[in-house]
């Protein structure tokens, strides 16, 4: 946990440089999928 912890800890001092990179591929059609998902 506190791994996890220190990672999420980076991730938000360093918000704006994540928001800046590009989305990975594996994320292309991942929100129809999850609103196809919800609606069961």
């Amino acid at each position: 946990m506190t791994a996890l912890h220190a990672l999420d800890k980076s991730i938000l001092e360093r918000r704006e440089a994540f928001g800046a990179l590009p989305q990975p591929t594996w994320v292309e059609g991942l929100e129809e999928e999850l609103e196809h998902i919800s609606d069961y």
